[in-house]
């Protein structure tokens, strides 16, 4: 068995504001990290017992995103998603943006999808919403050549479909690297189906 040995690739300086909401490591080898620049406002607790998550804040909400470079730990990627109205638990480098994406969508109907996919341009412009599906657990970009992509749907249900057309929607804008997301979803209150591909 190999062991791990973890490494320090750089500390946050103090003097940034905001909490950190997301952080991954891209297929690129590099470090991002997204703080919320404004309280949190992440659950609802139902009276007596339940507390469930949001997936929109009262009021919209501005991310910092940062980047760090894998190998000198420099500082490559700094902007702020102002006034977004979900709250973000991932991040990933995707094309010449970033993807930040809620974990939670809700689907009231066929008209009335949250749309839980953001993707930003590096100077902090919404360029796209997607539906990427409810209850993903965890979620990473990889190389352009290597295409893998996983739907969350529920059993008997053809409640998700969405995301996979938002995917056919990227592969006709930006390419066949489009499809270089990989989602892996799991739900704690229905069975979910791993409808998942990897080339």
């Amino acid at each position: 068995m190999s062991e791990f040995q973890p490494t320090l690739l750089t500390r946050l300086p103090d003097s940034l504001v905001g909490e950190i909401v997301a952080f991954g490591i891209g297929f690129d080898g590099n470090l991002y990290v997204v703080l919320a620049q404004k309280p949190l406002d992440y659950s609802i607790e139902q009276p007596g017992w339940a507390v469930f998550p949001k997936t929109r804040p009262d009021a919209p909400q501005s991310y910092r995103v940062l980047g760090y470079d894998g190998c000198t730990a420099d500082c490559i990627v700094d902007f702020v998603a102002r006034e977004e109205k979900y709250n973000i638990h991932f991040v990933q480098p995707l094309f010449d943006g970033f993807l930040l994406a809620c974990a939670r969508s809700h689907w009231r109907s066929e008209l009335d999808i949250e749309h839980n996919g953001r993707l930003y341009s590096r100077t902090g412009q919404l360029e796209r919403e997607l539906i990427l599906g409810d209850g993903i657990e965890w979620w990473r970009g990889t190389a352009p050549a290597r295409s893998c992509t996983s739907s969350p749907l529920r059993q008997g249900s053809t409640q998700w479909t969405g995301a996979t057309r938002s995917m056919r929607l990227l592969t006709r804008i930006y390419g066949a690297s489009a499809q270089r997301t990989f989602l892996s979803s799991t739900s704690t209150n229905h069975k979910s189906l791993d409808h998942g591909s990897c080339r």
